[in-house]
Parts: C-alpha cells; structure tokens; sequence
C-alpha cells in the first residue's frame, strides 16, 4: 500500500538529501512484474540557477556537501565496516553523477532553497537522522519533511519515462493536486526508475486509504479516509499507517522496540530479533 511518506518498502538507504525534497519511495508499489522501460530522455540543460555543465562544480559543491559528514559518522558505528575514505570516495562519485543526471534531465538546483534548508535546520536534522546508527523511523522522517523546502525545480522527462531513482529531473504534472517524482522501476542505479505523478493531498482532504493515496509529505491517508497527522504513542488507531511511530497494535499506537512479533510483523526500520521488534543497525 502506498501510504503518506511511501512508508512500504522506503529503507532503500540510497537516499539523497533532498533530491525533490524527501521523495522517499514505496518500492513495493513500484515494482513491477516485466519492467519495460522506455528510453532514456536526454535533454540539454536547461537555464536558470546553477544550470548546465559549466556550473557542475557549484552544483556539486552544494548537492554533495553533506556526504562527508555522513560518511564520517557511520565509520563510528560498529556495524558499518566500510573505511570512511573508502565511503566518500563512493558516496561523492555517486553523487556527482547524479547531479549531472538532474541537470541533463532540465532540472535546475536552487540557492536559495538551499540556504533557507541550511538555516531553517532541515539539513542539521537530514544529517541526524540518516547519521545515525540505525536506520531513521517514519516518526523521525517525517520532522525532517516539515522542515524542508524543495531545492530543485522539475525537469523535462515526462511521466512514464525513464529516470533515475530519487534524482530531480520529472516533469511537474499538470494537476497542482499531483507530485512527480522518480519512482523505483528496476533498479536503484541511474536509469532505475520511471517518472510517477501521485496525488499530493492537502491535510483534511478525503482519500481513500485502501487504494494508497498519498497526502502531503508530512500526513498520512488515515483509516479515516482523511489526510491528517499521524497518531502519538498510547493513541486509537485502526491500522499502521495511522502511527507515527508505525505500528497499530490491538487498537493502540505501539512502541515496536521489544514488541513480540511472534504475533505480527514488525514496521519498517525494524526487524525481528529473538522474536521481539528491534531497530535496524546500518550496515
């Protein structure tokens, strides 16, 4: 099901600060059986700020800036055993070619978004969350979601074609009740997705929570049928994504840690350990 915040299937930790702002994806929903994807769009890039190949640098120099810090902080978690050096020499070379790919698919990286993200605190709690030992929660995602504003602008590559995984470059839909964005197809890599349009639902808006809607980025389609903030711990719910924390148990809004899930499975993030719901260590 395709819930809020894509929480189905979302730890494809190749997450991007920000690319289309938080485009977290539900890879369940998005797998398809016989994937035939069209051909790649390639587009000239096109003007505006930090557009084009001479200003890769600049565009670089601002789109990658945190993958240092990250690297550096999973080389202090036990469970990660990549050399930080060898993480950064990984992480920036990715990084660069996707800031490439966003530029030739005519999106266009924003300054000013991106200072107004740097002082509002949305990249201080990005670097937190995707910092950490374990693997961030829904709850966690999406207090970064309500800090941040989107630092692209759309692209050229139409819905249905190709594009990369969680890279800007999707044309904007033609509904303002819609989002785009680069939804897992086959792949993680570049030229792994295709170009989605879901609806982007204001709060109180009706939708239909057994069918997925998506709502904004920071609510969930509730069992309501109402796009609204997710429920707190000790709260009434009817299913999962009612939760902010994930888990809807025996009515109740649950803390997974230690939760049997003898009974039922554990929310994404977690595992089951000994038979109890465990947060899962990066790796």
């Amino acid at each position: 099901m395709r819930k809020g915040i894509r929480r189905n299937g979302v730890w494809l930790l190749m997450v991007l600060p920000l690319a289309s702002c938080l485009d977290w994806i539900d890879v369940e929903d998005y797998v398809r059986p016989e994937p035939v994807p069209s051909p790649l769009v390639v587009v000239e890039p096109a003007s505006g700020p930090l557009c084009g190949e001479a200003s890769l640098a600049e565009v670089v120099a601002l789109y990658c800036a945190q993958e240092r810090e990250l690297c550096q902080q999973w080389a202090e978690c036990s469970t990660v055993f990549t050399p930080a050096e060898q993480c950064v020499a990984e992480r920036e070379s990715l990084c660069v070619e996707r800031a490439r790919y966003a530029l030739a698919a005519g999106a266009c990286l924003l300054p000013q978004a991106f200072a107004a993200n740097s002082q509002n605190g949305c990249h201080e709690s990005w670097l937190q969350a995707l910092g950490a030992c374990v693997l961030p929660t829904l709850q966690q995602v999406t207090a970064v979601a309500q800090l941040c504003q989107d630092e692209w602008t759309p692209g050229l590559i139409a819905k249905g074609d190709v594009c990369s995984y969680g890279v800007p470059g999707c044309a904007a839909p033609d509904s303002p009740d819609l989002r785009s964005a680069c939804y897992y197809e086959t792949s993680t890599g570049i030229d792994g997705g295709v170009c989605t349009w879901v609806p982007d639902l204001p709060r109180g808006a009706p939708c239909d929570a057994d069918a997925g809607d998506y709502c904004n980025l920071t609510d969930g389609c509730l069992s309501s049928g109402v796009c609204g903030p997710r429920y707190q711990l000790g709260e009434g719910c009817a299913a999962d994504n009612d939760c902010a924390n994930g888990l809807c148990a025996s009515g109740v809004c649950t803390d997974p840690e230690g939760f049997s899930c003898a009974e039922r499975s554990c929310p994404i993030s977690w595992t089951c350990q000994d038979s109890r719901c465990t947060r899962i260590t990066r790796s």
